[in-house]
């Protein structure tokens, strides 16, 4: 029994669930949860991975502008889940070990300092101010994160395979190959 499960177990954390393959859903979710967004079409092909509390789809993860070497990471949620370190492993294992990227970027509003507090609490770095770039009015805060930065990967390898899904392995080893993103073949609608 790892550590999440005992605190399941003891009544301490709720059951928190990965999702996969629900891209639409998630980006739907992450997409409502950000002022300045019109909808997941705004960022283009992506893919998702999720959060559930029980049997409630309360956010999860986009990943976009996937690039051989960068992926562009925007994170929400309907309540905030107390995630656990094993979560934490997926979440950055996905772009780290399965798309292989250096780095991970997240853009957070100027005035969003909850989001800013987040992000240097899960190891990104503060690179840039973006005057006016957000969204016309307020300021981006640009945060990276360099793969050797992250230490949420350690983590990642105590899951069981077919909690993290097959649908994200299969992904990776296309991308490993050589082929198309997962990112550019998957749609919203």
């Amino acid at each position: 029994m790892d550590e999440h499960e005992r605190h399941v177990r003891a009544g301490r954390v709720d059951m928190i669930r990965v999702v996969m393959g629900m891209d639409e859903a998630v980006s739907s979710i992450v997409a409502s949860l950000i002022p300045s967004m019109d909808g997941p079409q705004e960022w283009g092909p992506l893919t998702t991975i999720g959060i559930a509390i029980e049997d409630e789809l309360i956010g999860g993860v986009v990943y976009n502008n996937f690039t051989k070497w960068s992926v562009e990471y925007h994170c929400s949620f309907i309540r905030t889940p107390k995630l656990t370190r094993r979560v934490l492993g997926v979440l950055f294992a996905y772009p780290f070990n399965q798309l292989d990227v250096e780095r991970i970027t997240t853009i957070t509003a100027a005035r969003n300092k909850r989001a800013q507090r987040i992000n240097k609490a899960m190891g990104f770095r503060l690179e840039g101010q973006a005057r006016r770039a957000f969204d016309g009015i307020d300021d981006a805060m640009i945060y990276g994160m360099l793969h050797e930065e992250c230490r949420w990967l350690k983590y990642a390898e105590l899951l069981p395979t077919d909690y993290i899904g097959e649908q994200l392995w299969a992904e990776a080893a296309v991308v490993r190959a050589g082929h198309s993103s997962p990112l550019s073949q998957t749609q919203t609608n």
